[in-house]
């Protein structure tokens, strides 16, 4: 709960979670291990294996009020949309060079309604930016630099923050694709979500910190 108090706790013998987001559309978790996708039920923790699977390994999974985001691992990776409820036969995939060069590599993506945010790393210049994107025709609404960032969440008022751990930094960035802030940050800030309208988890090596 909000005072990092465990409610209920499942075991999982299912390998290495890669990543977990909240769909409110199906009012269940999603979940990617390595090549397949699990939802979890939060009254009873029921842990389901989904139809959806990838050739791939997947590394990050993210929704919107409509659709599901699946990543895959590695360099020039592919974005898989699917519409909610999620099916095999009603999905998109998105390739290199439509997402990302395929020299590029994708540390995060996390969706908004009618957009998706992606944290991009080009080891030809060596810069990491956030790209936001249309899910409706994949057209970049805009870009900016963001360090040596890693993760990102929407903030409320459809702002968002990016996490660099190396640099010890947080990346606020308006809705309009504008640096605001770039923070220093006492711990390595690996992780970071948002909580409700106003409360946000940053993860560090060393625990969970709520704002």
């Amino acid at each position: 709960d909000r005072h990092l108090a465990i409610i209920k706790q499942a075991p999982w013998t299912q390998g290495e979670v890669w990543d977990i987001c909240w769909s409110q559309a199906l009012g269940r978790f999603m979940l990617v291990a390595n090549k397949d996708i699990f939802t979890i039920e939060p009254s009873t923790m029921a842990i389901t294996k989904s139809p959806l699977s990838s050739e791939n390994e997947l590394s990050r999974v993210t929704c919107s009020d409509s659709a599901l985001f699946l990543l895959t691992q590695g360099v020039g990776p592919t974005i898989f949309e699917y519409k909610i409820p999620p099916s095999s036969k009603n999905s998109k995939e998105r390739r290199p060079p439509e997402a990302c060069a395929e020299s590029e590599y994708v540390f995060d993506i996390r969706a908004n309604q009618k957009t998706l945010a992606m944290v991009i790393f080009n080891p030809e210049t060596d810069k990491t930016r956030l790209d936001l994107r249309s899910t409706i025709n994949f057209q970049r609404l805009w870009s900016v630099d963001v360090g040596e960032g890693f993760r990102c969440c929407l903030l409320h008022g459809e702002q968002w923050m990016v996490v660099d751990a190396l640099n010890r930094r947080l990346y606020h960035v308006s809705n309009g694709g504008k640096l605001l802030k770039a923070d220093k940050y006492a711990h390595q800030p690996w992780n970071i979500i948002q909580w409700g309208k106003f409360i946000i988890g940053i993860r560090t090596s060393e625990g969970i910190n709520l704002y």
